[in-house]
């Protein structure tokens, strides 16, 4: 059985599975890509609640009129 302990320093630890001398972003790119991905769940949410919209008014449209047909 092989234990050895590794020590990781904070601000030292890499990815293995990246690439040697990648660039990091800077804090102004990473800030416009999480604005960016909030700004998409905002617009999907926003669609979802239109689709949902339209699908109730078109539900309840048609129950109005199956209640107002002669029977």
């Amino acid at each position: 059985m092989d234990s050895r302990i590794r020590v990781i320093k904070r601000g030292t630890r890499t990815d293995p599975n990246s690439a040697t001398g990648t660039i990091q972003k800077t804090e102004r790119e990473r800030e416009r890509e999480t604005a960016d991905t909030v700004k998409n769940w905002i617009a999907e949410w926003e669609e979802r609640k239109r689709s949902l919209s339209v699908f109730a008014s078109t539900l309840i449209s048609s129950l109005d009129q199956r209640s107002q047909s002669p029977a």
